[in-house]
Parts: structure tokens; sequence; C-alpha cells
């Protein structure tokens, strides 16, 4: 009777500890889920970012070309549009990377040929 009281006892605590799992689990896809929505955000604002330091040097560049702007300024609208630029990509890669890990808990296999795919996000 000892033993099976054991065996009980140890069953109970694999459920409670199957559903603590089951829990945590599901906290984790959702907080990834979060993450790939931000990022998302993030890469969105980051090409409108991109796309208005395009403006603005294009601008400037027009303005040193004809002496009105300093090298000194056209060196820095030149740095900011490289700095968006590279924020962009940086955020870009990060969405990937959020969205892969989504498709994971999804049991997508891990496919690099269709990076930008970002069907995580509807599902």
């Amino acid at each position: 009777n000892t033993n099976i009281s054991g065996s009980k006892l140890n069953i109970e605590n694999s459920q409670y500890s199957l559903e603590a799992e089951k829990k945590q689990l599901y906290k984790t896809i959702q907080q990834s889920r979060a993450d790939a929505v931000a990022a998302l955000k993030k890469y969105s604002a980051s090409m409108k970012a991109v796309t208005s330091m395009e403006e603005s040097f294009r601008y400037t560049e027009q303005k040193f070309n004809v002496g009105m702007v300093t090298p000194v300024d056209y060196n820095a609208a030149k740095t900011q549009l490289l700095t968006a630029q590279s924020e962009m990509a940086q955020s870009k890669y990060e969405f990937i990377f959020k969205t892969k890990v989504l498709d994971f808990y999804k049991g997508i296999p891990l496919n690099l040929n269709h990076l930008s795919n970002s069907s995580s996000l509807s599902k």
C-alpha cells in the first residue's frame, strides 16, 4: 500500500509539473508573439526614418553642390542616413528572427529561403 500511495503521489506531482510547464510554454509563446509584433513596428518605423533621411540627405546634397552647406554639415547628414539604414537592417533581421521563433513554436521547420515571410503574425 505504501508503494501504491507513493506511485499515486508521483503521478500527481508529474501532472502538476506538466501543467506548470504548459503554462510556462503558453507564456513564452505569448511573449514571443508580442516580441514579433514589437519588432515589426520597429522595422516599419525604421523604414520610414530611412525614407525621411534619404530625402533630407538629397536636399543637403543639393545645397552642398551649390556651396550652401559646409562639408561638415554634408558629412553629418550622410552619417545620419547611414545610421538610419543600419538601424533599419538591424530591425529587419530582428523581425525575421522573432517570426522564426514563432514558427518554431508552431512546429514549422526552419526555412531560410523565405526570410521575409511575416505570416506568423497574421495567424
